[in-house]
């Protein structure tokens, strides 16, 4: 029997007013400028896990790879938003080389253009250290510390029985009650995300990013079908994949209410006078397990969409990947023709790095070319 041939899986991320997509080999920013033009960086990149086999083991792989993503993710977004935001007269005044204007998309070369310029602001690597820590750390807040304090606020109310159990009464306590507890927690979870990507998606800028989000997915969708990357082939295709960055924070909250409800219950046990402890060492403990056991409840969920990206027809697969499905619904919107063309520019970039390719390269297509 002939081996069954591994499917190549692309991803990628909407950035301002383009796309970035990453291949087994590097990655590329396509960006529509002002001008109409689009610019594409190539950046040959070989993935920790690939270059340290102990970070490619299952579970371990999912953390790995969603700090790499960070870290990309933020170079992407300085890429674009230097090539959007500076004006077409500072670039001309710029000294050094001039831009080649390359091939249209599906004539993208494997060796692309000169090497990006030196006098290009880029964020330092203090700076870009300091907003993914700080990126996490409200990261954190949304949806650890503050769907906690609003479970615990609930478990006042009358409508538990006797009051909390510091009051005498039976309450809503994580250590007594640890699947209830995580269950409303999580709901409070999907509310506070639901409701702050629906609120940033009412601002212009953000819908614009939306929609390349969009072109992106159609793309991507293309691809896999081993279909003609061509906007005749890509129209089709639903904005709405599973393998998502969105239905990943819908499979973490699923995964999270699991994961919490055993760390509660496993204290308990293992330590029984906690159960006694007054409230704020106690929630500060949970508080602080739960930070600690993020990792796991990421590199779970990573693992849950990568076997449920191949598994699709499965009812329980269906079921964890719908609430990021829905979701899709509020982060993509239709795309037109425009963004469509920077995401085939950068899907076809993507895949034309070469594994020997040492350097970023440049690449432009000119507003005449891109159609």
């Amino acid at each position: 029997m002939a081996k069954k041939e591994k499917k190549l899986e692309m991803g990628g991320q909407a950035v301002i007013e383009g796309v970035m997509m990453r291949s087994p080999s590097g990655y590329s920013i396509a960006v529509r400028r002002r001008d109409k033009s689009i610019k594409i960086k190539s950046v040959p990149y070989l993935p920790l896990a690939k270059r340290i086999k102990l970070l490619g083991i299952p579970f371990l792989r999912g953390v790995v790879t969603l700090f790499e993503m960070l870290v990309v993710g933020f170079k992407g977004l300085d890429f674009s938003a230097n090539e959007w935001e500076e004006p077409e007269e500072a670039k001309k005044d710029k000294p050094g080389k001039e831009e080649q204007t390359s091939p249209p998309p599906d004539q993208i070369p494997e060796t692309e253009t000169e090497e990006e310029p030196k006098e290009k602001k880029q964020v330092s690597p203090l700076a870009m250290t300091g907003v993914l820590l700080f990126s996490v750390g409200m990261v954190l807040v949304f949806t650890v510390v503050l769907p906690n304090f609003l479970t615990w606020l609930l478990g006042h109310l009358p409508l538990f029985k006797g009051g909390a159990a510091e009051s005498g009464g039976t309450g809503l306590v994580e250590s007594r009650s640890p699947l209830l507890y995580n269950l409303i927690a999580g709901v409070f979870r999907a509310l506070i995300l639901l409701a702050y990507i629906w609120l940033i998606s009412l601002m212009k800028d953000i819908r614009r990013i939306f929609e390349y989000h969009g072109a992106e997915h159609k793309v991507v969708f293309a691809f896999e079908d081993k279909k003609p990357l061509t906007l005749e082939s890509v129209r089709p295709y639903t904005t709405h994949h599973p393998r998502c960055g969105t239905t990943f924070l819908g499979v973490v909250i699923l995964v999270s209410i699991v994961v919490f409800a055993f760390v509660a219950k496993l204290i308990s046990i293992v330590y029984p006078p906690f159960l006694e402890m007054s409230l704020l060492p106690r929630k500060g403990i949970i508080i602080a397990l739960h930070i600690a056991f993020m990792p796991l409840v990421a590199g779970v969920s990573y693992e849950v969409i990568k076997y449920g990206s191949r598994n699709l027809k499965n009812p329980l697969i269906r079921l964890l990947v719908l609430p990021g499905l829905l979701t899709q619904y509020i982060t993509t919107r239709e795309p037109d023709d425009e963004q469509l063309e920077v995401s085939i520019a950068s899907l076809k970039a993507a895949m034309a790095i070469d594994a020997n390719m040492e350097k970023p390269t440049i690449t432009v297509i000119a507003p005449n070319e891109s159609s």
